[in-house]
């Protein structure tokens, strides 16, 4: 194992060292407008995936655990304060 010279190590707090990595956006929806405007930004060199649905969307996001979700209400069945969980369970784990 070779020693990383001091003045290559990265000092900066973990938080920030993952903020600077590059993320995947998961968006789910069904607006075909959104997903023209997301192949647009996929084109410029960004990771995106569009997903149809909420088991999708999960998988999506447990294999890419630093992922960034996009959800478009209109795509996920029931109403937003039945999701809830969405909001629970994939922000607890990046505190």
């Amino acid at each position: 194992m070779n020693a990383v010279p001091k003045n290559q190590l990265d000092d900066r707090p973990l938080p920030e060292r993952a903020a600077a990595a590059p993320r995947r956006l998961v968006a789910l929806t069904h607006e075909k407008a959104l997903v023209a405007s997301l192949r647009e930004v996929a084109a410029l060199g960004a990771d995106v995936a569009v997903i149809h649905d909420e088991l999708e969307l999960t998988q999506e996001l447990m294999e890419e655990p630093g992922s960034i979700a996009l959800i478009d209400a209109a795509a996920i069945s029931g109403t937003l304060e039945q999701r809830a969980w969405l909001r629970v369970r994939f922000t607890a784990r990046d505190r």
